[in-house]
This record gives structure tokens, C-alpha cells and sequence, in this order.
């Protein structure tokens, strides 16, 4: 199919790394957006005892079914929900975050990785145009991908949390190269 990508420019407001402790995906819940992947990965982490914390921060309203909140409670997945997300909730969890999970089916037209980059927290996407182009493995992120093991994406988010400024610094740099306004 065709992909088309506008490019999201954003005032630069850098936030001071701070020590991050959960692992986040944020924007709104429906089939392709890849949340029942998020709580199946964080029951994987939580049973390789990787001592992480996992969020989930939308304003969707499926987040107050039933279903999804017991789906998340067995996960140990703590839903942070608003009718409406600020721009100052989404860039308070992103600052707290090791990193964000980004796992559409399809390209969107998201300002989340932009608004993580601009905090310095790397993200882990799916294999998709307009996601992967964006992440420099290893440096801003990662890509997963269906071969990707638990144990991979383990030492992945080990090595986030471990090497926070190192990640802070790249993402920072990505940013200013690709959406900062004033380039």
C-alpha cells in the first residue's frame, strides 16, 4: 500500500533525565494498536523476575472494560487513564519511562516517538514504515520483530534501564536532527 509520512515538527523542550523505572505504551487501544501484545510481553518480563514495572497511559475508553483491566491486572500492568491526555501527562510519562512501546499493525501518524526522542526515552516498535526508519537500534531503541525472543527483548530493556544516559543523549540527538522547529 502507499505510506505516507508527514513530518511532525515540535518545540524543543528538553526534560533532564531522571532515574526512569516502568516501561510504558501510550495512545489510544483498539485492535491494531498492539496493547494485548504489550500485557502478553509484560507477563513474559514479569516472569523472568526482570523487577520492571509495566503502564499502560491512554484515554481511550477501553481501557475502563472490563476485560482490559482484568487482562491487565493478571499482567501486573497499572493503566494510567484520562478522558483526555495533556500534553504535559504524555511528556510526564515519558520522562519516567525506560522506554515506550510502539506496536501498530499499520503506519499512524503518531507524535509519540517525536515527543519520546525530545525526553531522551528510547522506544521499542514494530517492524512497520513509519516506525522502524525512525529507530537507530541499539541507540534510540529497538525494532521487534515476530522472531524476537522474551530472553532478546529481556536484555533489551536491561540495557535501556542500565545505560540511561547513554540512550537519553542519542534520543536528544535524534530529535534535534529530525523534529526539532528550530533545526
Amino acid at each position: 500500500g502507499l505510506h505516507v509520512e508527514g513530518r511532525i515538527l515540535l518545540p524543543d523542550r528538553p526534560l533532564p533525565l531522571r532515574e526512569r523505572s516502568v516501561v510504558s505504551i501510550i495512545g489510544r487501544i483498539n485492535r491494531s494498536t498492539g496493547h494485548d501484545e504489550f500485557l502478553a510481553l509484560a507477563v513474559a518480563m514479569r516472569d523472568r523476575r526482570c523487577g520492571m514495572s509495566f503502564e499502560v497511559v491512554t484515554s481511550s475508553a477501553a481501557a475502563k472494560e472490563r476485560g482490559f483491566v482484568a487482562r491487565a491486572a493478571r499482567a501486573g500492568v497499572t493503566i494510567r487513564h484520562a478522558a483526555v491526555l495533556t500534553e504535559e501527562q504524555i511528556e510526564d510519562a515519558v520522562a519516567h519511562s525506560i522506554c515506550v512501546f510502539r506496536l501498530d499493525e499499520e503506519l499512524t501518524q503518531s507524535g509519540v516517538l517525536p515527543v519520546c526522542y525530545r525526553a531522551g526515552t528510547p522506544v521499542v516498535v514494530r517492524g512497520i514504515p513509519g516506525l522502524e526508519q525512525h529507530v537507530q537500534e541499539g541507540r534510540t531503541g529497538f525494532i521487534l520483530r515476530p522472531d524476537t525472543s522474551p530472553d532478546t527483548l529481556a536484555g533489551w530493556l536491561e540495557d535501556m534501564r542500565s545505560n540511561q544516559a547513554r540512550f537519553y543523549d542519542n534520543c536528544r540527538a535524534a530529535f534535534l536532527g529530525n523534529w526539532a522547529e528550530n533545526r
